[in-house]
């Protein structure tokens, strides 16, 4: 069975193809093969859930995403082949789990790349406290290592938990 959709989001092709990775790993698909950053090949369920599921979602699966971007916009053209091996005709359902699959793919990209967080003074604010502690806290660990706590676990721990507040933050702010 066959099936394809397509759709498209405004963005960069080598964004969408990264966030596109990512939410079919999400799906339960294995990349297969890709060419960055317009080519992936994904698989899905197995010979045995063709035989004995009904279920779409357990059925040997191919999928083939290809992405164009034509000036700000990417065209995502989504290629299914679903094998069944034995008499299964394609439902209406299996075409609604098919086309919902995409919608779910094409949200996901709109919302993480279309939407812009909004940024308020507030939060300005906050964010850059945070960075100031962060900086004096990492004052104070080279104090402490150059006094000679380098080595000892809970500096380390202390080094640790710092770097990981760090990623925390939005670029702009590290």
């Amino acid at each position: 069975m066959k099936f394809s959709k397509s759709f498209t989001v405004k963005g960069d092709i080598g964004k969408v193809f990264e966030l596109t990775k990512e939410h079919m790993s999400n799906m339960k698909f294995q990349i297969v093969n890709q060419n960055t950053p317009n080519f992936i090949s994904l698989k899905r369920g197995s010979r045995l859930g063709s035989l004995t599921s009904s279920e779409t979602e357990n059925a040997e699966t191919e999928l083939s995403i290809t992405l164009k971007q034509k000036g700000g916009e990417v065209n995502i053209l989504c290629d299914y082949d679903v094998r069944w091996y034995r008499v299964q005709w394609f439902t209406a359902s299996d075409k609604s789990t098919l086309e919902s699959e995409v919608e779910e793919l094409k949200y996901f990209l709109v919302t993480t790349i279309e939407e812009k967080p909004k940024r308020d003074p507030g939060h300005e604010k906050e964010l850059a406290e945070r960075k100031r502690k962060l900086e004096d806290q990492r004052r104070r660990l080279k104090e402490l290592e150059e006094e000679g706590y380098g080595g000892d676990e809970e500096f380390k721990e202390l080094k640790r938990l710092i770097e990981k507040e760090e990623r925390k933050l939005p670029d702009e702010y590290r």
